[in-house]
């Protein structure tokens, strides 16, 4: 007789990697690791297939990195303070 394992697939929270990515770079903007951050936050949110359910704040991540590799501290921190609300 053969045992059947169970097999459970873990639920991840919509966004919950970009989510985390926005918080810690809008805390300072200006770390040195903050747009490898983001795209951390972006890659996770691809891989877990939950780009197409987050448009809006994928758009505003995506700005901020912009904003950040132009030296545009403060254009990135608004576009991540929206991102943030969005995602409330």
């Amino acid at each position: 007789m053969l045992a059947v394992a169970s097999r459970t697939t873990p639920v991840v929270e919509v966004g919950v990697r970009l989510r985390a990515a926005a918080e810690k770079v809008v805390r300072d903007v200006s770390s040195p690791g903050a747009v490898d951050d983001l795209v951390a936050g972006l890659a996770w949110t691809a891989a877990c297939g939950q780009t197409c359910q987050l448009t809006g704040p994928v758009a505003g991540v995506r700005q901020a990195i912009a904003a950040l590799r132009a030296g545009d501290a403060p254009s990135a921190e608004s576009a991540l303070r929206s991102v943030l609300a969005a995602m409330r």
